[in-house]
C-alpha cells in the first residue's frame, strides 16, 4: 500500500484526483492523510522510498473555490522533455519541469522530486472546469474547442491525463520497482444517435439536384430514398456489423422534444418500437438521448427519460446528450441526480480530439458543490459529422485521422468511444462514407 501525505486546503479536489489516478487508472491501494501548510504531495513507496510532487497551483489558491477564474487559466504552457513520459515532451498546466533523482540519507532508497503538478493539471482537464469560467459560447450555447487550452497550446490530438499517470508510475518504478498495476485492457465503446427515423426530403433539395448540381442520378436517388426506400433505417446494417466483429452497439433514442432541431417525437412510433425489440433481442443497447432544450430544464430531461424507460421496459444507464449540448457541471449534476451511470457527451462537435484529456472513464467532480458524483464520464473521441460536415474531410482524409486516434487509444489501452449516427450513411455525401465506417470498425475489432 502506498501512504499520500496531501495539502490540507482543497480537500474535496485533491482527494478526488488522488482517487481517479491512483484508484481508477492505476488499481492502486492507499492510505491517505492531510498536512497543513504543506505545498507538496508526498508519496512513500512500499520500499520507504519517496516521491514527492510539488504543488504548482492550489498552494498559489488564497480561497478554496477562488480558483474558478479565467486569471488562473494559464496563458501560454511550457512543454518538458524527461525521461519518465511516454512521448518526446510532455504538456506543462500547472508546475515546471523541473526534476530532482537523490538518495534518501543514511539509507538505500530514492527521493525523487517532480515540479509538474500532475495533480491541479490532471484535475484541470477532468472536471472541464475551464469550460464553466470561460463564457465563450457556439450557436447552440456549447463551449468551442477554440477557446481551449488544449487546442491554443496544441495538445487536443493528445490524451495528456494518461501522459501523466504514465509519468508519474514510471517516476514510482524507478524509485520502487515492485510496484504493481491493474492492467487494462483496450475497450470501444460504440454508439449510434438516432437522430431521425424517415428521411423528408425538399422541394428545395429536389431543385438543387437539377439547377445547382446538375445531376439527374441524384435527383432520382433522392426520389427514391423519399418515397420508397428509408436511407435511415441502418439498424440491420449496424447490428450485422457489430455482430460479425463481435462488437455491441448503443443505440441513443430520443423521447421527446420540442425544439426544431429535435426533429420530431417518435419514441411511440410503431416502426421504432419494432426496431427496438430487434436491437434488444440482439443482445444491443439503448441508450438515453436526451433533447435540445433539456440542457435548460431538468424536468424535461427526467420525463424523458421516464418516457424512454416505460417504451423500452428497461432501465436505462447511459446516453449522450443531443447536438453535445452541455453545460459544466449541471450536466453532470444532472445526470447523477437521474441515477445515470455514464454520459458520452464529451467531444467537441467542430474537432476531434481529447476534449477531457483522457481515453479512460472516469468519475466526475461537481466543481461547484465540490464533491464527488456517482456518474461517470466515457470520452467521446470521434464523432462521423465531426469529420464530414464541419471539417469537410474527404473518406480517405478522415480514415486517417480516426486510424491515428484509434492507435494513440491503444497505445494507452484506453476505451476509443466512436460515434457514428444512424442517418450517417445513404443519402447526400454520406455514400462514399459507408465503407469508412466498415473500415474502422474492422479495424477496432481486430484490436480487441
Amino acid at each position: 500500500m502506498l501512504k499520500l501525505t496531501v495539502p490540507s486546503d482543497f480537500s474535496p479536489e485533491r482527494k478526488y484526483i488522488i482517487k481517479v489516478i491512483f484508484q481508477e487508472y492505476l488499481g492502486l491501494d492507499y492510505s491517505l492523510e492531510t498536512e497543513e501548510s504543506l505545498k507538496k504531495y508526498i508519496i512513500i513507496l512500499p520500499n520507504q522510498s519517496r516521491v514527492e510532487i510539488i504543488d504548482g497551483f492550489f498552494s498559489n489558491i488564497n480561497i478554496e473555490t477562488e480558483y474558478l477564474k479565467e486569471e488562473y487559466i494559464p496563458k501560454k504552457i511550457e512543454f518538458s522533455n524527461n525521461n519518465y513520459t511516454i512521448e518526446n515532451d510532455i504538456p506543462i498546466i500547472f508546475g515546471n519541469g523541473l526534476l530532482k533523482k537523490e538518495q534518501i540519507a543514511g539509507t538505500n532508497n530514492k527521493l525523487i522530486t517532480c515540479h509538474i503538478d500532475i495533480f491541479a493539471s490532471s484535475f484541470y482537464m477532468l472536471t472541464r472546469w475551464e469550460e464553466h469560467v470561460i463564457k465563450d459560447r457556439d450557436e447552440h450555447d456549447r463551449f468551442p474547442y477554440s477557446s481551449s487550452l488544449a487546442f491554443k497550446e496544441q495538445f487536443l490530438s493528445r490524451p495528456i491525463v494518461n501522459e501523466y499517470v504514465e509519468m508519474l508510475f514510471n517516476i514510482m518504478i524507478e524509485a520502487d520497482p515492485q510496484i504493481p498495476r491493474r492492467s487494462n485492457q483496450f475497450k470501444v465503446h460504440l454508439s449510434h444517435d438516432i437522430d431521425y427515423i424517415k428521411y423528408k426530403p425538399s422541394l428545395r433539395e429536389f431543385a438543387g439536384d437539377i439547377i445547382k448540381r446538375h445531376s439527374f442520378k441524384e435527383f432520382l436517388r433522392r426520389l427514391w430514398f423519399g418515397f420508397i426506400a428509408n436511407p435511415y433505417n441502418s439498424y440491420e446494417f449496424l447490428m450485422s456489423q457489430s455482430d460479425e466483429l463481435g462488437l455491441k452497439s448503443t443505440f441513443n433514442l430520443m423521447s421527446g422534444g420540442s425544439h426544431k432541431l429535435d426533429y420530431g417525437n417518435y419514441i411511440e412510433s410503431k416502426k421504432l418500437s419494432h426496431i427496438l425489440k430487434k436491437i434488444l433481442a440482439r443482445g444491443h443497447m439503448i441508450g438515453f438521448h436526451p433533447s435540445y432544450l433539456t440542457l435548460e430544464d431538468y424536468n424535461k430531461l427526467e420525463k424523458e427519460k421516464s418516457d424512454l424507460e416505460k417504451v423500452t421496459g428497461k432501465k436505462i444507464t447511459e446516453g449522450r446528450q443531443h447536438y453535445l449540448r452541455f453545460e459544466v457541471p449541471y450536466t453532470w449534476r444532472n445526470w447523477n441526480k437521474l441515477g445515470l451511470q455514464y454520459d458520452s457527451t464529451l467531444s467537441y462537435a467542430h474537432k476531434h480530439g481529447f476534449r477531457c484529456g483522457t481515453c479512460y472513464e472516469y468519475s466526475v467532480f461537481d466543481i461547484i458543490e465540490r464533491k464527488n458524483l456517482e456518474l461517470k464520464e466515457k470520452p467521446l473521441i470521434a464523432m462521423d459529422t465531426t469529420f464530414v460536415s464541419h471539417q469537410n474531410m474527404n473518406p480517405d482524409q478522415m480514415e486517417n485521422e480516426v486510424l491515428a486516434l484509434i492507435n494513440t487509444v491503444k497505445k494507452f489501452n484506453g476505451e476509443f468511444g466512436l460515434l457514428w449516427h444512424t442517418s450517417s450513411f445513404n443519402i447526400n455525401t454520406w455514400g462514399p462514407y459507408k465503407k469508412v465506417y466498415m473500415n474502422i470498425i474492422s479495424y477496432l475489432a481486430r484490436l480487441l
